[in-house]
C-alpha cells in the first residue's frame, strides 16, 4: 500500500479541522527523534455511549472505565460513520469514510469480502514502519484476518469460532504484552461481548434485574416495553438492557486487568490509551433492536484518550471516528505519522455559516428488508438530518438542543435548513466519490477476491449479518 497521496496543504487544513482544542497552541515541529510512546487501542463493539458511567449512565456498569476517564480527554459527541463493525473499524484505522475506503458492510452481497483501496495505509502499517511492534487480538468473525483489517499487524489473533468473550481475548493480549512491553508497541484489542445474542457469563449474569434506576432513562428516550427482532423474536426491552449491561460489566472487568498489568510494568503513566466504540445498539429505541441504521443511539460512540501530559477534560464538539488518530498524531507531533495525516479525511466535516460542524454517517449496505435502501445522516451541534430519497424512505430533521433523542421530526417547520443540509450531503457524496476513485486507482485485484468460505459465512449468519434465507447476501 502507498501513502502520501495528498499535498501538504491538505494536511494543514486537516489539522485545523480536526484539532479538538482550537484555542491550544500549534503542535511543535514534528521530529523523527520523537519518543515512541506505547499505544493501546481498545475497541468496544456494539457499545452505546449512554450506557457508560462517565457519560452519565445511572447504573454502575463501568467502574474501571470510569476511573480511566478521570485521567483522560473525553469526547462527549463522537459519531461513527456507519453502525456496522468492519466498516467502522476500517474508518478508524484508515482515517477515511466508508464511501472512500469501500468497506460498506461486514460482507459483500454475493458472499465476497469488500476490497480496501490499494492507495490506503492502515495505522498499523504506519506504526510498523515507524519501528513499533504491532499486535492485534480480536473477538469475533466480522474482524477476522481475511477481511484485510489485519494489514500491518505482525501478530494477529482471532477466535476459532464466531466469537470469544472479553476475558479470553484479554488473556491473549496480556500474553503478547508480557513478551513485547519493554519495546515500543502498538496493540489493538477488540471486545465483542455486548453484541447480539446476549449471553452474559456467570461472573456478571443476574447482576441487573429491576428497572427502578432506569425509569427516567427510559422515559427520556421513549423506549417501548418491547420490540420485534428481524428474526421474528419478540424482545423485552428491560430484559434485553439488563443482559446488555451485564455484558458491558464483564468487558469492564477485563479492562481493569489490563490496567493492573500496565501499572505493574510501570507503563501506565507513559502509555497512550484509546478507548473507542465502533457503533451503538438500538435496544428497542426507535423500534430497532440491533444496529445498522442512523439514529443517535446507534451512531454515538464512546471515545476517551489517555495521553501522557494531557490534562483530563471534556470535548463537547461533534467529532467522528475518522478523527481519532489525526487527533492523537497531532498531539504526538511526530513526523513518522505525516503520511497517515495526509491520507486521512478527518477534517471532512462541513461547516455552516455559524461555524458549527457536521459529521457524516450512513446506514449499512448489508441487505436489510427492514430498512430503506439509502439513508444518509449529518450530525451537528444543533441539527440532526436524516436524508432518504423519496419513494424509498422519509427525510427527517431533529433539533438536538430541544430533542437530543430524536423523538420529534421538525422538518416541516424548517424546510430551508433541510434544503441546506441536503446540499451539504450532495457535496460530500461528490467529495467521497472523487477520493474513492483515487484510492482505488491501482486496485486491480478488487474483483478477484475469493468468496468468503462457508464456515465464516455461517459464523456471520449466526451473528445476524447474513440472511439465513439468502446465503451470501
Amino acid at each position: 500500500m502507498r501513502c502520501g497521496i495528498f499535498p501538504s496543504a491538505w494536511l494543514i487544513g486537516l489539522c485545523v479541522g480536526c484539532a479538538p482544542d482550537p484555542s491550544s497552541p500549534p503542535s511543535s515541529i514534528p521530529s523523527d527523534d520523537a519518543p515512541r510512546l506505547p499505544m493501546i487501542v481498545l475497541t468496544l463493539d456494539t457499545t452505546r455511549a449512554d450506557h457508560l458511567g462517565f457519560y452519565g449512565y445511572p447504573r454502575s456498569v463501568t467502574p474501571n472505565l470510569d476511573r480511566i476517564a478521570e485521567e483522560s480527554v473525553i469526547f462527549d459527541r463522537c459519531i461513527t460513520p456507519m453502525a456496522t463493525t468492519l466498516p467502522a473499524h476500517t474508518s478508524l484505522f484508515t482515517g477515511t469514510y466508508p464511501l472512500e475506503h469501500g468497506v460498506l458492510a461486514n460482507i459483500k452481497h454475493g458472499g465476497r469480502p469488500f476490497p480496501v483501496g490499494a492507495g490506503l495505509d492502515s495505522v498499523a502499517e504506519v506504526a510498523d514502519r515507524a519501528g513499533y511492534r504491532t499486535g492485534a487480538v480480536v473477538s469475533a468473525a466480522p474482524l477476522k484476518k481475511n477481511t484485510n483489517i489485519s494489514a500491518g499487524f505482525a501478530f494477529f489473533d482471532e477466535p476459532e469460532g464466531r466469537e470469544r468473550n472479553a476475558s479470553a481475548t484479554m488473556d491473549i493480549a496480556l500474553e503478547w504484552l508480557e513478551i513485547n512491553h519493554s519495546t515500543p508497541f502498538f496493540l489493538w484489542v477488540h471486545f465483542f461481548d455486548p453484541h447480539y445474542p446476549l449471553t452474559p457469563p456467570p461472573q456478571t449474569a443476574g447482576t441487573f434485574s429491576g428497572n427502578d434506576d432506569l425509569s427516567e432513562y427510559f422515559e427520556r428516550r421513549g423506549f417501548p416495553p418491547q420490540c420485534l427482532h428481524r428474526n421474528g423474536e419478540v424482545i423485552d426491552t428491560l430484559e434485553s438492557i439488563n443482559l446488555y449491561d451485564e455484558e458491558i460489566l464483564f468487558v469492564d472487568g477485563a479492562i481493569g486487568r489490563l490496567r493492573e498489568r500496565l501499572e505493574a510494568w510501570d507503563l501506565w503513566e507513559r502509555t497512550i490509551l484509546i478507548v473507542v466504540g465502533d457503533h451503538g445498539e438500538g435496544l428497542c429505541q426507535h423500534g430497532q433492536r440491533d444496529h445498522g441504521y442512523v439514529h443517535h443511539e446507534q451512531l454515538r460512540i464512546p471515545l476517551l484518550i489517555k495521553f501522557p501530559g494531557k490534562e483530563p477534560r471534556r470535548i463537547q464538539e461533534v467529532t467522528s471516528i475518522v478523527d481519532v488518530f489525526p487527533i492523537v498524531f497531532e498531539w504526538m507531533g511526530d513526523e513518522r505519522w505525516r503520511g497517515f495525516l495526509e491520507q486521512s479525511d478527518g477534517r471532512s466535516r462541513p461547516n455552516d455559516r455559524n461555524g458549527s460542524r457536521y459529521v457524516f454517517s450512513q446506514r449499512t449496505e448489508r441487505k436489510r428488508d427492514d430498512l430503506p435502501p439509502v439513508s444518509y445522516a449529518l450530525t451537528g451541534e444543533r441539527w440532526k438530518f436524516i436524508f432518504e430519497p423519496k419513494k424509498q424512505g422519509r427525510t427527517r430533521l431533529f433539533d438536538l438542543e430541544a430533542d437530543p433523542h430524536e423523538l420529534r421530526d421538525v422538518l416541516d417547520a424548517n424546510e430551508e435548513e433541510a434544503e441546506r443540509l441536503t446540499q451539504k450531503i450532495s457535496a460530500l457524496l461528490e467529495h467521497f466519490s472523487a477520493r474513492r476513485a483515487e484510492f482505488f486507482e491501482s486496485n486491480t485485484a478488487a474483483d478477484d477476491m475469493e468468496p468468503v468460505d462457508e464456515e465464516r459465512l455461517e459464523q456471520l449468519r449466526s451473528l445476524g449479518y447474513v440472511d439465513a434465507a439468502a446465503p451470501g447476501t
